[in-house]
């Protein structure tokens, strides 16, 4: 809304001009974007949760974010003290959006002050890693080292955050992210703890400790920074106490004079480090350590092992109560046998985040023909992949829209691993929620697209519908085989989601550091006693994290259990990674990193006991909305050299065929280019997967097989709807990792029966694959039922797989099924009860054959309907009518219509309206059965496809390719601020003058069509003159190079001759001896002391363009003869003689624009009446002089070619084109016509550039007049009668079939949006209330 709201745009305007950008526009459009969202309804509440969860509270409770959003609102917060409310006291400037009033609504809330929320096991969070880090530092005492004089920064390592370090625009982690166990089952997120990895916690723990005892120092696992740049560095001995390789060090002394005080020096560091939140039990244990310590090591060892173990406590880590059980020790999470009856297998997924822009990998190859010359058009010259920026690949087994594909050559080995049979790609694949086209997928898609964060979850999920909610594909695979299988689900470098199970199945996940671990705390205190040797410490740091009791903090458990887990982890794997050598994997990037990790991994698969690894990777870098080649290249160049590296080392170490990689992103990118360079976030992608027993050297999934935008998986902007859904891929992965049960793929992917038999299979994906889909591979039928409900709904995704399962049920004696439902319909109906009525298509496929008449007796009987209605969740029926009406009226009227007509009359009145229209108009919207033939009054909530195109003009961004039918009317008073010349006239002159001088950075290369002057002088020099004298007090800055039509009524100021500019190359020196037999394009540089022998007689190779409209044939427009002596500057009289010029015209008659009249016209001059001739015409006579009418109306009139050349009233001698164009007009009279003036078809003369034109009626009516039938289109528009089908449609305003054809017995043509029937019984089906008698006669 603006202003006062009475004014209010459907969508937010748009200040920047993409046809004439300006910086100042940009400026005002990102300032009126910053408002908009600043005044946005929920930008209060947003902020406000994402700063609470800043200050502690990873799940703010409604009443936080009421009380914050109100700051945010109004600017102002007020206090009351609860001890005194006496004591107000008030925050804020009253501006919206004052961060005093936001910070103290925060800090002074009640769940801030109150103690009691804090027993709350969910209160509080996880404590992000630099703000620890921080808290460390201020509270004791952080100090730089007098040495110390560097600029460049106070840290080299990072704890898992780092200042001004943030990886990417995604931040550290993730707002949204949930681990698994009690935050997953109490649907509590906690972002802070995607950090939580074995390397995190020992790196950053080995951080803090570092910090205490030898300062802020690179050297021994330190974080400070690293002496480089030519300064020699050395961290010397662990045992030189001094902090003098250190640029800080913490300062901190207990306040307590008595340091053997074990209870206050304590309660001090308990105070600064947990805000006296450390547990009874806890800080017991505390001083316990410090007393040992003090008494064997002295009071400086004793405060550093306090230090170090309140750095280790969960109260640190965390905002949680605490409430540990000393008696119960915590273990690590404890893992299963291996199974030694198990072959090894292993799938690594590669998840490259941002949305990789998957048409720069894969895409049609130049030899695809039109398919790749309508790619190139969608991509543009920018984006498009051409000959030598690809390596080409066999498809021809692909059932793919073409036979050769093309990769980027940047990812060239990847293609030759496709061409050796190891590769699959797998194309226009993605998250679905069932199938769905550009018609309906708005309806049948519940989620978010477009957006990474939702889109990845879905990508990790592959559970549409949330039926395993917060799980993962990954992890749910670890579900199912961790029963029998020793199995390893790790992550690199972070944790992932899609390896997050059931909680209740306590799959550990291992999130491991791509360069390996640090030992964990593994040196001693400097002169430490035995009190405060590592090896007792470590014991005094797994007490502190022991079990806890139930109502303890949810947020302190996780941390305690993550801490023991890491410290078992990192011994175990280190010792183990020892061992390995190194593996020829470049370790030159993160991908490189990971992925030499992961092969080590794999070769350790004996010592880590394991049947089979799930590895989870994650690079960034692909959210490329600008510069995407040069974005793209070294992030491809990366992936290729590093995955050959990867399955040259799995070959070598003999387990190539045992391990699987996929490479996919949450969404692919728009096919189109934005104005950066760039794509944008699109939906269909194109993956990748990799492995020795891949059945590879094939594309699955579906290439469009057009890029026309009438596709229909093509949903606009670029983005294409997937016709290949992930859970077709990762079924087949399944199988062949080992989930081939029913249960167990159906727990897998619980929406996999949502896409019928549209999954692959082991056996389509693997060479020696034996598991198939069951209940695919027979007969194949379509099949449609019908709901009826009180509402205006349709079946939601639920209900849909809640009905296909009654479908198998009630055939599960028939043979194994599948059943999809394909799309529905709303209706309204003519019953009381039940409004609406729902159509459902639905397929059903078997894997068995000759069983359609089993399927159909089934689907159509009473029982099965009446079970089949169970599956929707609201009041529904599926109400099946009487066979017969009763043949006795009822002696009172029925309070429901009947559902068949009675044959006797009611002997009461109707206790319900009639059903025909009200008087009112009804409260919702209708939902037509065939489009309204007459537009509404009042625009539409939601828009409707046109029929045909507007006859006035819209008010648009962009101008039209095509001239608007109607000139505007309206005054301009503001100048135009096109930073480019117009090249083409306007359609149709204005009608007024111009108030202001053009602003155009150049000039125009039209003259004016104005039937004014200008008031002002133009600040740029015209190159063709204008029509009229300019009426400025002030003479042209510039001369002009083409003479006016009338004298200036100042002088031209110019310092120099002004000459046109020449289009040939360098002239002669000198003049030549003799005539040149072709005319000169531009004058001699030098003048000439001998005159011309001759006239140039052709026409002249003019700067301007070529003014016929046949391009075979240059027109015979005046030619341009040279002077005996190049005139210094230009004359005010014409420079050649009429007489002579005219000779050279074959044509006793000339023609000239009638720019005096009021319509478009080209008048005749008779050859000998020169003498008439408008100034404006000899002084420019190669311009506006042609020798025929059709010259000069395809030059200077061609937007109202026919018009032009009928002016005359004359019969045209134009040559018929033959060629058709569409004629717009109302409803029922749009045809097409034919490109010339005189016949039956004709419809006018136009010229190919104003209109598309066609080689015959019936394309024209196919492209050009879609929305009609193109057999009454041809008809009409070749003066035939229409011929129908004579199959069988609905007249549903006289409720009865009728046949569409145009004999007596018909019922007349069918409109394109009728639906057809090839037989009159199917067609009265659809008239259910209707005798048989009734809807045939």
């Amino acid at each position: 809304k603006v202003g006062d709201g009475t004014f209010s745009f459907r969508t937010p305007p748009t200040f920047y001009d993409i046809v004439n950008p300006e910086l100042i526009s940009a400026y005002q459009e990102l300032d009126a974007y910053m408002d908009h969202v600043f005044n946005h309804d929920n930008s209060p509440p947003f902020t406000c949760k994402a700063l609470l969860k800043h200050f502690g509270f990873s799940n703010p409770s409604p009443s936080q974010v009421f009380v914050c959003s109100q700051a945010f609102k109004t600017g102002i917060f007020v206090w009351t003290s609860p001890d005194n409310p006496g004591e107000v006291f008030s925050y804020g400037n009253g501006r919206r959006g004052c961060l005093r009033a936001i910070a103290a609504s925060i800090l002074l809330s009640q769940e801030s002050v109150s103690s009691t929320v804090d027993l709350d096991p969910s209160s509080g969070g996880i404590k992000e890693p630099l703000l620890k880090l921080t808290h460390l530092m201020r509270g004791l005492g952080f100090k730089r080292s007098l040495h110390h004089r560097r600029t460049d920064g106070m840290f080299s390592g990072t704890v898992g955050q780092s200042p001004y370090g943030i990886p990417d625009q995604f931040s550290f982690f993730s707002p949204d992210y949930s681990p698994g166990g009690a935050h997953k089952d109490s649907g509590l997120v906690s972002p802070e703890a995607e950090l939580l990895s074995t390397n995190q916690i020992v790196s950053s723990q080995n951080a803090y400790y570092m910090f205490v005892q030898l300062g802020l120092s690179a050297c021994f696992g330190g974080i400070g920074p690293r002496w480089d740049r030519g300064v020699f560095q050395s961290c010397g001995s662990w045992n030189d106490r001094s902090y003098r390789n250190a640029v800080a060090h913490l300062d901190f002394s207990p306040s307590s004079p008595d340091l053997s005080d074990s209870a206050e020096v304590i309660n001090e560091l308990n105070t600064i480090l947990t805000a006296s939140r450390l547990s009874v039990p806890n800080k017991a244990l505390i001083e316990s350590a410090y007393t040992s310590s003090y008494y064997d090591g002295g009071p400086e060892e004793a405060l550093q092992v306090a230090q170090v173990l309140m750095l280790t406590s969960p109260e640190y880590h965390t905002t949680n109560n605490v409430l540990p059980d000393h008696s119960q020790i915590r273990v690590p999470t404890p893992q299963p046998e291996k199974n030694e009856t198990v072959p090894y297998k292993a799938i690594i997924h590669l998840n490259l985040f941002g949305g990789m822009d998957s048409m720069s990998m894969l895409a049609p190859a130049p030899i695809c023909g039109a398919l790749f010359e309508e790619y190139k058009a969608a991509r543009g010259e920018l984006l498009y992949l051409s000959s030598d920026e690809i390596v080409t690949i066999d498809a021809s087994g692909s059932d793919q829209p073409c036979d050769t594909f093309a990769v980027n050559k940047h990812l060239a080995d990847l293609a030759d691993i496709y061409s050796d049979g190891d590769a699959i790609f797998f194309s226009n694949i993605g998250h679905l929620n069932s199938p769905v086209t550009k018609k309906n997928f708005n309806e049948e898609t519940t989620t978010q697209l477009f957006s990474h964060y939702t889109m990845r979850e879905e990508s990790f999920k592959v559970d549409a519908f949330g039926q395993r909610d917060g799980t993962g594909i990954l992890g749910r695979m670890g579900d199912i085989l961790g029963d029998y299988l020793e199995m390893g689900l790790i992550a690199i470098d972070r944790n992932s989601l899609n390896l997050i199970g059931d909680h209740n199945f306590n799959r550990k996940i291992d999130v491991i550091s791509r360069r390996g671990f640090d030992a964990f705390y593994s040196r001693d205190i400097v002169g430490a006693s035995s009190s405060g040797a590592s090896s007792t410490v470590k014991q005094f740091m797994i007490q502190l994290n022991s079990m806890t009791k139930d109502t303890s903090g949810i947020g302190a458990n996780l941390w305690s259990q993550t801490f023991v887990d890491a410290l078992n982890d990192s011994q175990s794997y280190g010792s183990m990674l020892a061992t390995v050598p190194s593996v020829a994997i470049p370790t030159s990037s993160m991908l490189g990193e990971q992925l030499a990790m992961v092969t080590k991994l794999i070769k350790l698969r004996d010592d880590r006991r394991v049947n089979r690894d799930i590895f989870a990777l994650t690079i960034g870098g692909f959210d490329q909305h600008n510069s995407l080649k040069d974005g793209l290249k070294p992030s491809f160049v990366d992936i290729n050299s590093k995955l050959k590296a990867l399955r040259d080392e799995l070959v070598a170490e003999g387990v190539w065929n045992d391990v699987t990689l996929v490479m996919t992103s949450e969404f692919g990118r728009s096919v189109t280019p934005n104005a950066s360079g760039g794509t944008d976030h699109g939906w269909g992608g194109n993956y990748f997967m990799m492995g020795g027993q891949v059945n590879g050297g094939r594309i699955l999934g579906s290439h469009p097989d057009t890029y026309d935008s009438r596709n229909l998986y093509y949903a606009g902007r670029g983005v294409w709807i997937p016709t290949t859904p992930n859970e077709a891929m990762w079924h087949g992965i399944a199988q062949w990792f080992g989930i081939t049960t029913d249960t167990g793929l159906n727990y897998l992917l619980p929406n996999m029966d949502n896409f019928g038999c549209r999954l692959f299979s082991e056996s389509d994906l693997y060479v020696g694959g034996v598991h198939t889909v069951k209940g695919c591979g027979g007969d194949t039928g379509a099949f449609s039922q019908t709901f009826y409900v009180n509402e205006p709904r349709l079946l939601t995704g639920v209900e849909q797989k809640a009905f296909c399962t009654k479908v198998t049920e009630a055939l599960r004696d028939v043979a194994t099924l599948r059943c999809v439902i394909l799309s529905q319909t709303l209706s309204e109906t003519n019953f009381i009860d039940f409004l609406y009525s729902i159509v459902i298509e639905y397929e059903i496929s078997s894997d068995s054959v000759g069983i359609e008449s089993a399927v159909n007796t089934t689907v159509e009987s009473e029982s099965f309907q009446a079970d089949a209605v169970k599956a929707l969740l609201l009041n529904a029926t599926m109400i099946l009518p009487s066979e017969k009406p009763s043949s006795i009226p009822s002696s009172v009227p029925s309070s429901k219509p009947s559902f068949r007509p009675s044959f006797f009359p009611s002997l009461g009145p109707s206790l319900h309206p009639s059903l025909d229209p009200s008087a009112s108009p009804t409260s919702g919207p209708s939902f037509s059965l065939y489009p309204s033939l007459t537009p509404s009054n009042n625009p539409s909530f939601r828009p409707s496809a046109s029929r045909a195109p507007s006859f006035l003009p819209t008010l648009s961004k962009i101008p039209s390719t095509n001239p608007s039918f109607s000139p505007s009317r309206m005054r301009t008073y503001v100048p135009s601020e096109s930073s480019q010349p117009s090249f083409q006239p306007t359609a149709v002159p204005s009608f007024s003058p111009s108030m202001l001088p053009s602003e155009s950075r150049g000039p125009s290369s039209k003259p004016s069509s104005s039937s004014s002057p200008s008031v002002y002088p133009s600040s740029n020099p015209s190159i063709l003159p204008s029509l009229l004298p300019s009426k400025s007090s002030n003479p042209s800055v510039e001369p002009s190079e083409v003479l006016t039509s009338v004298p200036s009524t100042s002088p031209s100021i110019s310092d120099s001759p002004t000459q046109l500019p020449s289009s040939s190359k360098p002239p002669s020196e000198s003049p030549s001896d003799a005539a040149s037999a072709e005319p000169s394009s531009s004058p001699s540089a030098t003048r000439s002391d001998i005159p011309s022998q001759f006239h140039s007689m052709a026409p002249s190779s003019s700067a301007y363009p070529t003014l016929s409209n046949n391009p075979t044939q240059k027109p015979t427009s005046i030619a341009t003869v040279s002077t005996d002596q190049p005139s210094p500057m230009k004359s005010s009289t014409p420079s050649v003689e009429l007489p002579t010029l005219i000779k050279s015209f074959s044509s006793d008659t000339l023609y000239i624009p009638d720019f005096e009249g009021q319509r478009e016209k080209c008048i005749p001059i008779p050859a000998i009446e020169y003498h008439s001739i408008p100034d404006y015409i000899i002084r420019n006579p190669s311009y506006w002089l042609f020798s025929s009418l059709e010259d000069c109306c395809s030059s200077v009139y061609k937007w109202s070619y026919h018009t032009c050349m009928t002016s005359l009233g004359d019969k045209i001698q134009a040559s018929i084109t033959t060629k058709w164009y569409p004629k717009f007009g109302e409803v029922g009279e749009e045809l097409c016509v034919q490109s010339c003036s005189d016949g039956v078809t004709c419809g006018g003369l136009v010229l190919p550039d104003q209109l598309s034109l066609f080689d015959n009626a019936a394309e024209c009516c196919r492209k050009g007049l879609p929305w009609m039938r193109e057999i009454v289109c041809e008809a009409l528009s070749t003066g035939q009668t229409p011929i129908g089908t004579r199959m069988w449609y609905v007249d549903w305003e006289r409720e009865r079939c009728i046949q569409d054809c145009v004999e007596d017995e018909c019922g007349g043509i069918a409109n394109v949006w009728d639906y057809m029937y090839d037989d009159i019984k199917k067609c009265c089906d659809r008239l259910y209330w209707i005798d048989f008698n009734d809807c045939t006669r």
